[in-house]
């Protein structure tokens, strides 16, 4: 009887002490969560609904895009379909920047932190005519974001990855890819293809080996002079 109550004891004293432990990892959890809250710094913000203009340098690649009522078009080719997604992204992260941390206000040597010669500079300007210009240099050696600074603020910080990711977007990136049509081969009778009003490719398929079990024949009339079985 008396072994029961120790044990007993034993165990109800085990699971308090479990219990204060997992109490203490949540307070620790909650508190380095509020401390990584509060080592942010706001490096810029602007209503992204007033950016009329985002401009950025990546890759040596220099990449424009201006808004056209509601829609983003790229400046050096407004025909072009701009994914609006990542353009959205954008703005996102410029209505308000976020640094992970500041790392010094000497400038002096910036070449330690590839801003001699940023990997990407951008510039967004505001419907007021304002601007917000940075550069983004090496990646930290931790990995947790890139070294930048902000014209008019004599301080490096370290921005977070994704912007980087959001700039870095050549031309062509940026297009939002068309769907076309699925075409089902077996059908497919003809092939034309022309360049201007100029026939350069004609095909023709004989239909009646089309529903065989056997390849379907092809009849290939241009550019040839003479008809070829392709």
């Amino acid at each position: 009887m008396a072994r029961s109550k120790k044990k007993g004891r034993t165990i109800l004293v085990l699971v308090t002490l479990l219990i204060l432990l997992i109490l203490a990892y949540v307070i620790i959890l909650k508190k380095k969560d509020n401390n990584s809250k509060e080592d942010k710094v706001t490096v810029a913000s602007i209503e992204s609904s007033k950016i009329t203009e985002i401009a950025y340098l990546c890759n040596n690649e220099t990449v424009t895009l201006v808004k056209d009522q509601d829609t983003w078009v790229d400046k050096a080719d407004p025909k072009a379909p701009v994914n609006q997604q990542k353009v959205n992204a954008m703005l996102t992260i410029m209505s308000k920047l976020e640094a992970e941390s500041t790392v010094t206000k000497d400038l002096t040597q910036l070449g330690e932190y590839g801003l001699e010669k940023p990997k990407v500079e951008i510039t967004i300007q505001s419907e007021d005519g304002s601007k917000i210009e940075l550069a983004l240099g090496e990646r930290t050696t931790t990995g947790n974001g890139y070294y930048a600074i902000c014209k008019g603020q004599d301080v490096i910080y370290v921005l977070p990855t994704n912007v980087y990711t959001a700039f870095s977007f050549s031309r062509t990136q940026l297009l939002t890819m068309q769907e076309f049509p699925k075409l089902d081969s077996s059908k497919i009778t003809s092939i034309h293809i022309t360049e201007g009003r100029k026939e350069k490719f004609y095909a023709d398929c004989d239909e009646s080996t089309l529903n065989g079990t056997k390849e379907p024949v092809w009849y290939i009339k241009k550019p040839y002079h003479s008809v070829m079985q392709g």
